[in-house]
C-alpha cells in the first residue's frame, strides 16, 4: 500500500507543481505576446496535438498490464513498441508538415511554428519508457526528472521575454519541453534499470499489441478532436486573436480540472472494493462521489463566472478584456469534466471500455458541428458554448444510450440536483466515499 501511496503523492506534487509554472510563466508568455501571437502559438500547439495523438498506437495501458502480468518480458515489450511507434512517428510527422501545408499554405510564420512544435511527434516514442515506471508503481523518478525540465524551460521563457523574442522561440521552447519530457523518461528508465533499450524484434507480438491497442487509437482520436479542434477551428474560421482570447481563457478553466483526476485515482481501490461487495454499496458510494464532484465544480464555476472579467484583466492586463465573458461560459465545463472522470472508472469496472470510443465521438461530433454555426457569430463565445456542450453530451448524456452506463446517467441526474446537501449533512455524504 505504501508505494501505491507514494506514486500517488508524487503525481499530485507533479501536477501541482506543472499548473503553478503554467499559471505563471503561461501568463506572461500570454501578456508579453499579446492575443494575436498568441493565438498563432496556441494555433500551431493545437493543430499538432491532433495527430500526434496517433503515434502511441494506443499501446500504453496494454503494456502496462502486460508487464505487470510477465516482467520477464519487459524489455522485449518496450523495445518492440518504440520500434513501432518511431515508424509511426515518422509518417505522422510528415503528414502534420503536409496538412498545415494545406491549412495555412499563405501564412509563413504559421507554416514555421507548426513545423518547429512538429518535431516534437519525433521525440515521442521515447514516452513509451513512462509505461514501466507506471507498471511498477515507480513514478515518482518521471515526475522529479518532467519538474526539472519544467524548471529549465521556464527560465528559458522569461529570458525570451527579457531579450524581446519572437514567437516561434516560445514555440520551439515548448517543443523542447515536450521532447526533453520523452527523452528524458528514456534516460531515467536506463539509469533506474540499468537495462538495454532494445530487445530482439518479434512481429508477432507487435501484432499482438495492435491487435489489443486499436480501440484506445480510435478512442484518443476522438478525445483530442473534442478537446483540441476549437482552437484549430477558431484559427481558420475567425482569426488568430480570437483564438488567443479563447486560449487564455482555455489556461484558466483548466486550472481545475486535475482535482477529480486526483481524488478518484486516490479513491479508486475504494470503488474497486464497492463494486466487488455490492451493487448497492458500489451505487451509494458513486453518488456520493458524484455529489461531492458536482458540488465543487459548481461553486468553482459560479465563483470564476462572477469574477471573470476581474481575473482576465488582473492576469492577463486589458488585451485581453474580451477573454472574460470567455472564462465565464467555458468554466461551466467543469462539472461535465469531473462527471467525465467517474465515467471512465464506471465503464472500466462494467466492461464497456470501448463505449467510450463512442462518447468522445458524439463528443468530437458535436462540438464540430456547433463550431461551424457558433464560431461565424460569436468568435471565441461561440467556442466556449459548442465545447460546454460537446462536454455535456460525451460525460453525461452518452450514458443514456446503453444500458450498462444509463443508471450511471440518472445517478449524475440526481446528483445534479442533491449536491447542496453537502453543506448541511457534510459528514454523512463524506463518510460514504
Amino acid at each position: 500500500m505504501q508505494p501505491i501511496l507514494n506514486n500517488l503523492s508524487w503525481l499530485a506534487i507533479g501536477r501541482i507543481f506543472q499548473l503553478l509554472a503554467s499559471a505563471t510563466v503561461g501568463v506572461l508568455v500570454a501578456r508579453y505576446l499579446g492575443p494575436s501571437d498568441f493565438g498563432r502559438m496556441s494555433f500551431s500547439i493545437a493543430f499538432v496535438s491532433l495527430f500526434i495523438v496517433v503515434v502511441p498506437l494506443g499501446m500504453p495501458s496494454v503494456l502496462i498490464r502486460e508487464m505487470v502480468r510477465d516482467r520477464t518480458s519487459q524489455v522485449r515489450l518496450l523495445g518492440i513498441a518504440v520500434a513501432t511507434q518511431s515508424v509511426a512517428a515518422i509518417m505522422v510527422y510528415g503528414i502534420v508538415v503536409s496538412a498545415i501545408g494545406v491549412v495555412a499554405h499563405s501564412d509563413r510564420m504559421l507554416l514555421t511554428l507548426a513545423a518547429i512544435y512538429g518535431l516534437t511527434v519525433l521525440a515521442k516514442p521515447a514516452d513509451v519508457f513512462r509505461t514501466w515506471f507506471e507498471a511498477e508503481v515507480k513514478s515518482g523518478y518521471v515526475v522529479r526528472m518532467e519538474m526539472a525540465v519544467l524548471v529549465v524551460a521556464s527560465l528559458a521563457k522569461i529570458l525570451a521575454i527579457v531579450l524581446g523574442s519572437s514567437v516561434w522561440v516560445f514555440v520551439a521552447i515548448q517543443a523542447a519541453l515536450m521532447s526533453a519530457n520523452s527523452f528524458g523518461a528514456m534516460l531515467v528508465y536506463r539509469r533506474v534499470t540499468r537495462r538495454q533499450l532494445f530487445s530482439e524484434w518479434d512481429t508477432g507480438t507487435a501484432l499482438n499489441l495492435l491487435s489489443q491497442s486499436w480501440p484506445m487509437i480510435i478512442s484518443a482520436v476522438g478525445l483530442v478532436l473534442y478537446l483540441q479542434i476549437d482552437q484549430v477551428m477558431l484559427g481558420r474560421m475567425a482569426s488568430d486573436t480570437q483564438v488567443g482570447l479563447y486560449s487564455a481563457a482555455l489556461r484558466l478553466s483548466e486550472v481545475w480540472y486535475s482535482v477529480p483526476m486526483l481524488l478518484v485515482s486516490t479513491l479508486f481501490p475504494a470503488i474497486v472494493r464497492a463494486h466487488e461487495a455490492s451493487a448497492e454499496r458500489f451505487r451509494a458510494r458513486i453518488a456520493a462521489l458524484l455529489e461531492l464532484f458536482n458540488g465543487v465544480s459548481i461553486c468553482i464555476a459560479l465563483v470564476i463566472s462572477i469574477s471573470s472579467g476581474w481575473i482576465v484583466k488582473l492576469l492577463y492586463g486589458e488585451a485581453y478584456a474580451d477573454a472574460g465573458p470567455v472564462l465565464a461560459l467555458h468554466v461551466w465545463s467543469a462539472v461535465f469534466i469531473f462527471m467525465g472522470t467517474i465515467t471512465g472508472k464506471w465503464y472500466l469496472l462494467q466492461g464497456i471500455q470501448r463505449w467510450n470510443i463512442f462518447r468522445n465521438f458524439l463528443g468530437a461530433g458535436v462540438n464540430i458541428v456547433l463550431n461551424l454555426w457558433a464560431i461565424p457569430l460569436w468568435g471565441a463565445w461561440g467556442a466556449a458554448l459548442t465545447t460546454l456542450l460537446s462536454y455535456m453530451a460525451a460525460n453525461f448524456l452518452a450514458d443514456i444510450f446503453t444500458a450498462s452506463a444509463r443508471p450511471l446517467f440518472f445517478e449524475k441526474l440526481r446528483a445534479l440536483f442533491l449536491w447542496p446537501r453537502l453543506f448541511w449533512r457534510p459528514k454523512s455524504r463524506l463518510a460514504k466515499l
